[in-house]
């Protein structure tokens, strides 16, 4: 998303070489050349899973419904437009809005004009460029008369909001040094500003990260306080040591409370932890240990806390997850969540008839995993060749390919290079994954003279000549060619 930077590299028969590099804008907001795109969703605003005895509901409640829809006139240039309406207070409110964006230069840029029915009106100003390998984002809203959840009501309504947002990573020699100063203001009819002033450093060496950051609030533009936070996280393996530290800077310095944490956890589902925390305002001081253990369908765990002034407690907890992403879409229980699960499943098999298509004759291939990105997807195939993994991250392009070590056969080797897809939660795209029983051509050269010969490149060539592999004799003469596809 945003700036995107391409470097491009040609290579000439000749040796010539050619680089280009461009720079491209990207927004999640953005449509294709000549493509609309429309959103519709429907929402019971504030209506629990399941309802507490003596729970109290919450204001305001009722249907929640949307239609957005966006046209790429070009490369460079979205219309967009929304249709809401929401249940606010006693009553329902609608809103519509019309905005354009504009990717230009080393730019992208937003403008979104906001009506509610009988009511005011808003304008919303986004802006985000790169200069210098500082990365900047600038927003300014206007409102008039305009109330919304997100804008307030009454006296409270919001009449102008304003953020500036820098960063940028340096890269040392000792680790990425990363900085980002956030400024935001906002005022509303009662006219009284607020503003808050946000300054992050961040450094990541092997293993260990360090982060520190300073926030400061100004109410009718006078300094109210400052704050900072120093925390460090260590991981070795499987033990991971988190630990952070808050102090006041104004009107008092003073440390404020310091908290750690240490955690371990294996590739078997178990999971130990101990923390210790203590206030040194309040002196308030408290600890507590956990131990879990990952059943596969459940997550359970045991956790046991103590409280200065307040004594011990125990709790006991158990976790899982439903959701339709078992083989064919049917349901399974899994101790990981899976609200944001963006699954991906497919089918291993021998292509006997060379057609990459799973039809009669083939033999599903058992016990294959996937890599998502070349990292392990974890599961492992049935018996039938279909496998499952969950890994993937939603939203953006990933590459789905077999784990070759995961192969029963050292000579069986992927048919295909895989696919690329965009994931996406509540939904299963399902591939077929062809394996082809590839073979092995070894032999040795001689000299006329019997005597073997070293260092000698080798080409293997199909029926058109071309090369399919090469290989290179050894001091004994002896060369092989392995993993031989079928019919070369």
């Amino acid at each position: 998303m945003g700036n995107n930077q391409i470097r491009v590299v040609l290579y000439g028969p000749q040796g010539q070489v050619q680089e280009k590099i461009e720079n491209y804008q990207v927004s999640g907001g953005m449509s294709k050349p000549g493509q609309t795109d429309y959103t519709v969703g429907i929402a019971d605003a504030d209506r629990p899973f399941f309802m507490l005895a003596g729970g109290d509901r919450t204001q305001p409640r009722g249907i929640a419904k949307n239609l957005y829809a966006a046209h790429g006139l070009n490369q460079q240039v979205t219309v967009f437009g929304s249709v809401s309406q929401l249940p606010a207070r006693d009553e329902e409110k609608s809103y519509a809005t019309a905005g354009v964006m504009a990717a230009f230069l080393n730019s992208l840029g937003q403008a979104e004009i906001f009506k509610e029915a009988n009511g005011g009106h808003a304008l919303d100003l986004r802006f985000a460029t790169q200069i210098l390998g500082l990365r900047l984002n600038l927003q300014s809203a206007f409102f008039r008369n305009y109330e919304s959840p997100d804008a307030g009501y009454g006296d409270n309504a919001k009449t102008y909001e304003g953020e500036v947002r820098a960063n940028t990573n340096i890269k040392t020699p000792i680790g990425g040094i990363g900085l980002q100063l956030t400024g935001r203001h906002r005022e509303n009819k009662m006219g009284l500003p607020f503003s808050t002033l946000q300054f992050q450093q961040s450094l990541g060496l092997s293993g260990i990260r360090l982060s520190h950051s300073t926030s400061s609030t100004f109410n009718n533009y006078i300094h109210q306080a400052s704050t900072g936070k120093l925390s460090a996280t260590v991981r070795m393996q499987q033990w991971q040591l988190r630990s952070q530290l808050d102090y006041n800077i104004y009107p008092n310095k003073e440390l404020s409370a310091a908290n750690a944490e240490l955690r371990y956890r294996d590739r078997d589902g178990f999971s130990a932890a101990v923390n210790a925390q203590h206030n040194f305002l309040s002196r308030g001081q408290s600890a507590g240990f956990q131990v879990g253990y990952d059943f596969g369908p459940v997550l359970g765990s045991l956790d046991l806390n103590w409280i200065k002034e307040g004594g011990y407690n125990i709790a006991v907890r158990a976790s899982t997850s439903l959701g339709p992403y078992g083989r064919d879409g049917k349901y399974i229980i899994d101790s990981k969540k899976m609200s944001r699960a963006a699954p991906v499943q497919a089918r291993a098999f021998l292509d006997h008839d060379g057609d990459g298509k799973f039809s009669e004759g083939d033999e599903p291939i058992p016990e294959a995993q996937l890599l998502i990105d070349r990292q392990e997807g974890g599961e492992e195939g049935d018996e039938d060749g279909y496998v499952i993994a969950r890994n993937g991250a939603a939203g953006s392009i990933v590459n789905i390919e077999l784990n070759k070590s995961s192969l029963i056969d050292p000579y069986y080797q992927p048919g295909s290079p895989g696919y690329s897809t965009v994931l996406r939660p509540g939904s299963m795209p399902m591939f077929d994954l062809p394996v082809i029983e590839t073979g092995a051509i070894d032999g040795t050269v001689y000299r006329e003279n019997g005597n073997p010969i070293s260092g000698m490149r080798l080409e293997l060539v199909d029926e058109g000549g071309a090369v399919v592999m090469t290989a290179e004799s050894a001091s004994d003469g002896f060369d092989t060619f392995e993993f031989v596809p079928p019919g070369t």
